[in-house]
């Protein structure tokens, strides 16, 4: 009877105890936890350690931005899922296919954009509270670029180059943005200083071959193309394939 008695009591205390101890956790134990979460996909449960551990610091930079990155991924399954969705239904009855999901806005397949605006929400608070969080700004410089925002796409891009001169997608993103304004002579620059940056980067290379081509400067445009050729890329029929387009 009193080992049984012992029994008892040991699995009470460890009961209330360890539900006890689970809420005093530190920030740093939060954060370690949502860590832990993170790497192994648990995307909720990080999501709610990241949360808890916001609570007691909630200038936590590192805090916020993995919180966005969870919330970023949450974001990109939901999308990956609703375009394979998409897709099947494109090849089974491509006129039942709402005009929305053909532009891209997937959330009639079940996109969530909701954890994206989280996402970035959270890198925002990221680099308020850790200016020098370059890839914080890279993300949302990019958010910038694709919802049509040049401006403020090209100043975020300013900032990770300056905190990170050696990221080639910054000078990238950023020639994008210029491209977009139809500053071109602005956008061959970025992208050479991508290109000076990382030699093999095809998509810059793919970029200038079209620029060159909207100047109607087909033999620079030819260059691009042969240099994509050597560098065995997909974009070199994707470029020859504008550039005949032109003849």
């Amino acid at each position: 009877m009193r080992k049984i008695s012992i029994v008892c009591f040991l699995l009470f205390s460890l009961s209330v105890y360890g539900c006890s101890s689970q809420e005093n956790l530190s920030y740093e134990q939060h954060f370690a936890k949502g860590t832990e979460y993170f790497g192994a996909k648990k995307l909720d449960k990080a999501i709610n350690e990241y949360k808890k551990a916001l609570k007691l610091n909630p200038s936590a930079a590192d805090a916020h931005y993995y919180l966005g990155l969870a919330y970023d991924q949450k974001w990109r399954e939901s999308f990956n899922a609703a375009a394979q969705k998409y897709t099947e239904d494109m090849l089974k009855n491509p006129k039942l296919v709402p005009k929305a999901a053909i532009e891209g806005n997937y959330e009639y397949y079940g996109e969530k954009r909701e954890f994206k605006n989280l996402a970035i929400e959270e890198f925002k608070e990221a680099a308020k509270y850790d200016p020098n969080n370059w890839m914080a700004r890279y993300l949302i410089a990019t958010d910038y670029l694709n919802n049509g925002v040049y401006d403020e796409a090209i100043k975020e891009y300013k900032q990770v180059i300056k905190t990170n001169p050696n990221y080639s997608n910054a000078y990238g993103g950023m020639a994008s943005a210029y491209s977009k304004k139809g500053l071109y002579d602005l956008a061959i620059e970025k992208h050479k200083q991508a290109i000076a940056v990382d030699p093999n980067s095809t998509h810059d290379y793919y970029e200038l071959g079209l620029i060159y081509l909207k100047r109607n400067e087909k033999k620079k445009a030819l260059e691009m193309l042969e240099k994509l050729k050597s560098l065995n890329s997909t974009f070199h029929e994707s470029l020859k394939s504008e550039i005949y387009k032109y003849e």
